[in-house]
């Protein structure tokens, strides 16, 4: 037997700290799986629930003679992971219903694959829309394939990453298939058609430029393959410009031929704010910078009237290792190219964001 436990716990931990003593995460993962191998159930904290709520199912643990729910010592309130094949939760409703999903249903039944853009700032709100859309077409009897770009650009890497997230995902199927491929892009495309024979498939890819990637992991062939097929392909798509928002455009069959694509601007449901304010998609994308762009981004967050390009020159670092700070955190959608000349933070809220999470940062070194 084999219990498993899953715990989320916000902490801001000093740059230079090699080691993490007290991850508080880990201890309260520990009491969950000790209590989930008893329970014969994975269990999870609340607050792990309320960072991911559209992705996972999940169920509420409550005693059988009071009733009430289950409060696991030193833990707090806990929840069930639910099965994969539990109902997804449909929250279609507080993005406004979806209607732009008629027409994509409309081409689909008619045997046309369908691709959907998610192009938006922060990145948290693709990937909850993508979520909320995937629980939504599964209540519709759709197959579900989630893709999340690997972290590298290189699309060797993409392919390899793709191929076994389809591999892990539908085994079984690929177990029977004995089709040979010419390429391993062919193969991707190969895959998700034969799946969709099954029944209406939906590819759901996540990350920061995931359509540009999907695109080019494929190729045109592939594009060609999918477009016969009963298929809809929600992909992200982040825009180089513009403020925060949330929007959605509709390729038809062949994304790289959609001159008169319609858009739909959406509104972002209330969420219920994490602990301390911190915004997590932000924390991430700081963690994963190098140290230098790390401190470029912080600097020019509480110097905004500086241009970042002086923020750097006053780092005083090589020009190779400038050009690589600009290409990488270009790259991330932190920053892009200013109209004036120049790079700029994305738009206000993103350099407010890092701001804030700096000023935590910087708090943590001095206790």
């Amino acid at each position: 037997m084999m219990g498993i436990g899953v715990s989320s716990n916000t902490e801001i931990v000093s740059e230079k700290a090699a080691e993490l003593f007290g991850a508080e995460s880990f201890r309260k993962a520990s009491i969950l799986a000790s209590h989930a191998k008893t329970l014969n159930v994975p269990l999870s904290d609340v607050l792990t629930k309320q960072i991911a709520p559209l992705s996972s199912a999940w169920m509420e643990i409550k005693a059988k003679d009071t009733n009430k729910k289950v409060v696991i010592k030193d833990v707090g309130p806990v929840v069930i992971i639910g099965p994969a094949n539990s109902s997804l939760p449909d929250n279609s409703k507080r993005w406004g219903g979806f209607p732009f999903l008629d027409n994509v249903f409309e081409g689909i039944e008619s045997g046309l694959a369908q691709w959907l853009a998610v192009e938006s700032w922060p990145p948290a709100a693709a990937t909850q829309l993508t979520d909320a859309i995937g629980n939504y077409v599964a209540g519709k009897k759709f197959q579900i394939l989630r893709l999340r770009n690997p972290g590298s650009y290189r699309r060797d890497r993409a392919l390899v990453s793709f191929a076994t997230q389809i591999e892990m995902q539908f085994g079984e199927f690929i177990s029977r298939s004995e089709k040979i491929y010419p390429t391993q892009g062919e193969r991707i495309a190969g895959l998700v058609s034969e799946i969709a024979k099954a029944g209406p498939l939906a590819v759901l890819v996540y990350g920061l430029k995931a359509l540009d990637t999907f695109k080019s992991v494929i190729g045109e062939a592939g594009i060609d393959r999918l477009a016969s097929r009963q298929i809809l392909i929600v992909a992200a798509n982040l825009q180089d410009h513009g403020s925060s928002q949330i929007t959605v455009r509709l390729l038809g069959p062949k994304p790289n031929a959609a001159p008169f694509s319609r858009v739909f601007n959406l509104q972002m449901p209330k969420i219920d704010a994490l602990p301390e304010g911190i915004r997590v998609d932000f924390r991430v994308m700081l963690d994963s910078l190098s140290p230098i762009s790390k401190e470029v981004v912080l600097r020019a967050a509480h110097e905004p009237e500086t241009p970042l390009l002086t923020v750097l020159a006053q780092m005083n670092e090589s020009h190779h290792k400038s050009q690589a700070c600009i290409q990488e955190l270009t790259s991330s959608g932190l920053i892009a190219a200013s109209q004036g000349g120049g790079f700029e933070f994305r738009d206000i809220g993103t350099a407010q964001a890092i701001q804030h999470l700096s000023i935590q940062i910087d708090s943590s070194k001095a206790a």
